[in-house]
């Protein structure tokens, strides 16, 4: 359609992510917003892996509190650390893994979302943390030469003198 003010002239549109500019149809549409095609299956491919990371979440949710539902106000919970919190899925299932394994605690799925929140940067720093341990481990050389100790005949008449201690002294 042509613009008003333009002369009968289409207006070029601009990708909402990249800038581009493009003419006519010859672009994708999400919530309103006007994508080339490189963006759009960009976004389409990111879209998909968070649901696939959200599911894996869900999945793993229930398999720790052995539950087969998660209850709606839980779902709710995390839906809304990842909108405003912007806090990734895959820290809130470490948190989980975290609270739950590593410290040992009893799951309690009415707790979770208290949990999630409170134990969230907790669980950041210690697996930044664990991290730098494994960082240091592998810089570590193992491979130490074995040391071969002979005793001397005077070493072993030695043995038997009593040993004092140096505060007794």
């Amino acid at each position: 359609m042509p613009m008003a003010g333009t002369g009968g002239k289409f207006s070029p549109l601009r990708c909402s992510k990249c800038g581009t500019t493009f003419v006519g149809t010859a672009f994708r549409e999400i919530d309103g917003k006007k994508y080339c095609e490189k963006c759009y299956q960009e976004l389409v491919t990111e879209k998909i892996a968070f649901d696939n990371a959200q599911k894996d979440l869900y999945n793993y949710i229930k398999e720790v509190f052995g539950i087969t539902i998660i209850p709606p106000e839980v779902v709710g919970a995390i839906t809304r650390q990842i909108s405003y919190d912007k806090v990734q899925i895959k820290g809130l299932k470490a948190t989980i893994w975290y609270y739950y394994k590593v410290l040992g605690n009893t799951p309690v799925i009415e707790l979770l979302p208290r949990v999630l929140k409170e134990q969230y940067e907790r669980t950041r720093e210690y697996l930044i943390e664990q991290r730098k341990i494994r960082e240091v481990n592998m810089k570590t050389n193992i491979n130490v030469e074995p040391r071969v100790v002979i005793i001397s005949k005077d070493d072993q008449k030695n043995r038997n003198k009593p040993k004092y201690k140096m505060e007794d002294l």
